[in-house]
């Protein structure tokens, strides 16, 4: 998957892989520095509003004492009405290059997605053309669909799973920053204060969380690839149909007409695998597969079981990350949120929108896989698809391993 496409014999190609992916990591990085300026405009502006507050407090006084407003209320006032212009025109300054360059990564990514497909369908279908009596199951269904959903998986993940691991980097020191302006609370490791607190908690936490989660979802991806197998095998019998009534509309003998016929179409041989299960001939009989037949039945009756088991898992998994999830959004505010009230050096309301703004950029891009865990899922049993039949392909390619299936289930 990676073979053709950066080490590619096309000179483009190459250039586009490498140069792609250099500028998508490029604009990523921006994306991330944006969301770190973002966090600081918030810790001002909210320290700016709770300024405000203590301005008209000042005003109302001077106004039952003396009957008017002070020189000095006044003056805090337009000096407050000032910063909070600068402040949003700030805003706007910070935020108006990614109105503009975000659409164009979209466009380059689009690209650079169907790019790196199209190397691996010329390529895998050149390779599989050479072998053609060779048996592998779904080979048409990988060289197309599984291709297509990797490239979707790339257009829509690669930037998510780049920019979450940038933001990472940014606001790992953000937390180590805050930490150390925040008193460190009494319950949260009494024996060992220590500046990265803030840290602490939200690895401990994410930690936990993520953990449990992969617990509870490692039997999906061996789910979604029987999924796909028996998708596969319902496919090509309904092509087969499909065909046969091609057929029979060009002039061959039609199938028989009315409530009770059964289009009948060629079948490769009776006893054929559905996901492991061997069918049972019944009204195949004879090497001929019948509409509606025990064929079908059975395909339908193991799309049944499959996705239900494929349910079942991912009310757990969804159960746990909505439980998981509630938690996070009340946990900064239950850490910083007393420091509002204390006596000795408490902490403006800007620090803590700072506070719960870094805690939710950390705790969003460090559960980016779970919160994605369906794209993820499928696109984890793509690459298993892939890398089995690549595997197949380096074998009649004469013993190649690069492309040997990785154990991801």
């Amino acid at each position: 998957m990676y073979r053709e496409f950066f080490r590619s014999s096309d000179p483009w190609r190459r250039t586009i892989a490498w140069a792609g992916a250099v500028f998508i990591l490029g604009s990523t990085a921006v994306n991330a520095a944006v969301t770190a300026a973002v966090n600081t405009w918030y810790g001002d502006f909210y320290s700016l509003a709770q300024d405000a507050v203590e301005v008209t407090l000042l005003a109302q006084r001077d106004l039952n004492a003396t009957g008017a407003y002070s020189v000095a209320a006044v003056a805090a006032r337009d000096g407050g009405l000032d910063r909070m212009w600068a402040l949003l025109w700030r805003f706007l300054i910070i935020v108006m290059p990614v109105t503009v360059l975000n659409p164009v990564v979209t466009f380059v990514g689009s690209h650079y997605a169907f790019t790196w497909r199209m190397c691996l369908m010329e390529s895998y279908t050149e390779r599989w053309g050479r072998r053609r009596g060779g048996a592998m199951e779904g080979a048409s269904q990988r060289i197309h669909e599984d291709t297509q959903r990797f490239a979707s998986s790339l257009q829509s993940g690669m930037l998510r799973w780049l920019q979450s691991m940038l933001i990472l980097a940014v606001f790992v020191p953000r937390l180590l920053e805050l930490g150390g302006a925040l008193p460190q609370p009494a319950y949260i490791l009494p024996s060992h204060p220590t500046k990265a607190w803030l840290l602490l908690v939200a690895i401990a936490v994410a930690v936990i969380g993520f953990g449990v989660a992969i617990l509870v979802a490692r039997p999906l991806v061996r789910l979604e690839v029987n999924n796909q197998k028996v998708e596969a095998e319902l496919r090509k019998k309904l092509v087969h149909a499909e065909g046969g009534e091609e057929l029979a509309g060009n002039g061959a003998p039609a199938a028989p007409t009315g409530p009770s016929a059964k289009a009948a179409v060629p079948w490769p041989q009776q006893g054929a695998s559905v996901n492991g299960a061997a069918t049972d001939g019944g009204d195949d009989a004879g090497g001929v597969l019948v509409v509606g037949s025990s064929a079908y039945r059975e395909v339908f009756s193991a799309l049944r079981v499959n996705y239900s088991a494929l349910y079942a898992k991912f009310f757990s998994f969804n159960l746990w990350t909505a439980s998981w999830k509630q938690g996070l959004a009340i946990l900064p505010f239950m850490v910083a949120g007393p420091q509002l009230f204390a006596l000795d050096n408490p902490i403006s309301m800007g620090v803590l929108v700072q506070v719960s703004d870094a805690f939710t950029n950390t705790f969003e891009h460090l559960a980016v896989g779970m919160d994605n865990w369906t794209a993820v899922n499928e696109f984890r049993s793509v690459l298993v698809r892939l890398s089995e039949f690549e595997s197949v392909l380096d074998e009649a390619d004469g013993g190649r391993t690069e492309g040997r299936a990785v154990d991801m289930v």
